[in-house]
């Protein structure tokens, strides 16, 4: 499963002080999951990243082939809503976890070499992540649930 941490030295300190000063972490670890998968499913929508950047566009053959096929309105990332539909979160006692148990999430989440004899490359469009709005939406989170201890 590609999972992705959030690596961001405000929200790190803030769990900290979470797991700190409460005993039971599951509740807003739920409620973030929950956050990151609505925002996964927005940066499909949008075919952005989560800061807000858009997606490298279609390459032309694939535009060609998905116009051929008649395929999802030529949407990126979207041939069967399989990926989009997929982002799940995992929450344990102190940690939550996205990802997508597709396989082909990584290479479209990273970028990289595919194919037949890794012949063609793939541009990195990445759909999970922490954006600005996510951050202040988790670091609020925190807080109520520190509020309400």
């Amino acid at each position: 499963m590609l999972a992705i941490f959030i690596d961001d030295d405000e929200v790190q300190k803030a769990l900290k002080h979470l797991a700190k000063n409460s005993n039971d972490l599951q509740p807003v670890m739920k409620r973030i999951g929950e956050r990151l998968q609505r925002s996964a499913d927005d940066n499909f929508r949008a075919e952005s990243n989560p800061e807000g950047e858009p997606w490298v566009k279609i390459a032309p053959a694939t535009l060609k082939a998905k116009k051929r096929r008649k395929k999802d309105g030529l949407k990126i990332l979207s041939d069967g809503g399989n990926l989009r539909g997929n982002i799940n979160y995992r929450v344990g006692l102190d940690s939550v976890t996205i990802g997508s148990p597709e396989p082909y999430a990584a290479i479209h989440q990273l970028g990289g070499k595919a194919g037949r004899n890794k012949s063609v490359c793939i541009p990195a469009r990445p759909f999970l992540g922490v954006g600005p709005a996510d951050k202040q939406e988790i670091l609020q989170l925190i807080s109520d649930h520190l509020r309400i201890k």
